[in-house]
């Protein structure tokens, strides 16, 4: 038994020999590397267990474009989405039924006011056109056989009236010779009762005086006579003049029948009743229509109504005539734009959008608008002689409310605080120079006095033209407003204002004098660092 346990103690003695010599020289490399490295160098364990994301790049300048700001004239504007809608519209339906027998357009064609577009065929109506002329003919015959019966009427009242006109000068004629023999049988008598005459000259003298007795007697019973005769040829004229008036009131009805058959009629051939372009054609030949049925569509597009539902904050500054600048929605990012004027402000909104249609009425001879097109319109509202704008593009939404602020150029001075932070970890910040706590680095300037350096301002926005918004509250004359290149700038940040092209700045900012400015080829103790290359 004794023999077997010091063996065991020896075979264990080499085991323990290695593990003291491990530890010890466990602990002298770790006296090593805690006091002999460089600062900033890493261990490989360090080097992997550093949390990368925490890193940031040196500080330095961000090259920024800056406006200084001052009161200029400015003319606020809203820009909407709006369409083109023509300047008139028609839809071309029969007024009659019947068969479509020809076409005479196509969508796309220019037609003018009055021009055939449709041929009908209605046999009906080409019936009753037929009858009506017919009708018309035959009262227009009635009135020229009524007219010759009148003239005859006429002459036998003319006749008749100098017959009667004769019979009177005949009665007169025969009382005259009446007389006379009346007076000459006195005288007759007187002589034969004295013997002076015979009897056979007293006979004979009392047969003439009987004869014009009888003669006055038969003139005044043709004068009655003449007299009927005359006032039936009366009756009759005024019977053949009523027989023309009726005549000419049939003729004239049967004149309206046709005028109204013929124009019935004339509805087989379907007219544009306006000027334009056909925009659809929604019946094929050989189809039946009937009044109502829509066979093409016309739009008149030159002028074209451009028209856009603005928001009704947005409606009380617009007043027509105020300038409108349209570009099609393809064109939205293009210099391509042409120039129009409000024409009309509708009287009404929409109580559901809450919006109103403003309207440019716009030539378009060259058809750059088509309609039901979208357009972007930028409407011109009220006008200033002086406002404080900057770039819209400088405005960003930075807090929890969306309330608009601005990046503006900050000028700390010769007594500003400088404040100093690590390059390996930049939660290390320091009031006074020295070394990083943690890596033994040494602590770079987070800001140097006299830098520009980035400061955001909340603002009060007024009115704006899509390009610059008008500044009312947060900024004055001079301020230096950052508009481009500030995307990842923290408050304090050093910047570099720079001229800003359209792919970026022109020109970088140069690095700064310290010697751990950006690069980290140039900080004491980052050639150590595992992966680095010198």
């Amino acid at each position: 038994m004794e023999n077997n346990k010091s063996s065991t103690k020896k075979s264990r003695l080499p085991l323990i020999i290695g593990i003291v010599i491990l530890a010890g020289t466990l602990i002298i490399t770790f006296f090593v590397v805690q006091h002999f490295r460089k600062p900033g160098s890493m261990t490989v364990l360090e080097s992997q267990a550093m949390d990368m994301t925490a890193m940031k790049a040196p500080m330095g300048s961000a090259p920024v474009a800056v406006e200084k700001i001052k009161p200029a004239p400015f003319q606020a504007a809203v820009t909407y989405t709006g369409s083109a809608v023509p300047f008139n519209e028609q839809d071309v339906s029969p007024r009659v039924s019947g068969w479509i027998e020809e076409l005479k357009v196509y969508p796309g064609d220019k037609v003018n006011e009055g021009q055939l577009l449709a041929v009908l065929k209605a046999d009906d109506l080409s019936t009753r056109l037929n009858e009506a002329q017919y009708a018309y003919e035959g009262a227009s015959s009635e009135i020229q056989i009524s007219g010759y019966e009148y003239q005859q009427s006429l002459a036998d009242l003319s006749s008749t009236k100098s017959r009667v006109k004769a019979s009177n000068s005949e009665v007169e004629k025969m009382k005259a010779d009446h007389e006379y023999w009346k007076a000459e049988i006195k005288r007759a008598d007187y002589l034969y009762k004295n013997g002076a005459i015979s009897k056979d000259e007293y006979q004979s003298e009392l047969a003439r005086y009987k004869t014009s007795a009888a003669n006055v007697k038969q003139a005044k019973k043709n004068l009655e006579s003449s007299k009927a005769d005359l006032e039936s040829a009366a009756y009759r004229s005024k019977a053949s003049a009523e027989r023309i008036l009726r005549s000419k009131i049939m003729a004239e009805q049967a004149k309206a029948a046709k005028d109204t058959a013929e124009i019935i009629y004339g509805y087989v051939n379907i007219k544009a009743l306006i000027s334009g372009i056909v925009t659809q054609r929604l019946i094929s030949k050989g189809s039946l229509v009937s009044p109502g049925t829509v066979i093409f569509k016309i739009a008149t597009i030159d002028p074209i109504r451009l028209q856009a539902n603005v928001a009704q904050e947005d409606m009380a500054g617009i007043k027509i005539g105020n300038p409108v600048t349209i570009k099609k929605l393809k064109d939205k990012d293009s210099k391509q734009y042409i120039l129009s004027k409000v024409t009309s402000v509708f009287p009404a909104t929409d109580p559901t959008a809450r919006t109103g249609i403003v309207e440019a009425l716009t030539p378009n001879s060259s058809e750059k608008f088509l309609p039901g097109e979208y357009v972007i319109m930028e409407i011109t509202k009220e006008k200033k002689e002086k406002a404080l704008t900057v770039p819209s593009s400088a405005i960003v939404k930075f807090n929890l409310k969306n309330q608009p602020a601005v990046w503006i150029v900050a000028h700390p001075g010769a007594g500003a605080q400088i404040l100093y932070t690590c390059v390996m970890h930049p939660e290390v910040v320091s009031d006074k120079p020295g070394n990083c706590p943690k890596c033994g680095m040494k602590l770079v300037p987070k800001k140097t006095k006299g830098d520009n350096i980035a400061h955001m301002v909340y603002i009060k926005t007024g009115a704006s033209n899509g390009e610059r918004t008008e500044i009312l509250e947060g900024l004055k004359e001079g301020d230096e407003v950052i508009y481009a290149g500030y995307q990842y700038l923290n408050e304090g940040d050093p910047v570099f204002p720079t001229k800003w092209g359209v792919s970026g700045p022109e020109e970088l900012p140069p690095p700064p004098a310290e010697e751990t400015a950006p690069g980290m080829g140039n900080t004491p103790g980052m050639e150590n660092m595992p992966g680095m290359k010198h």
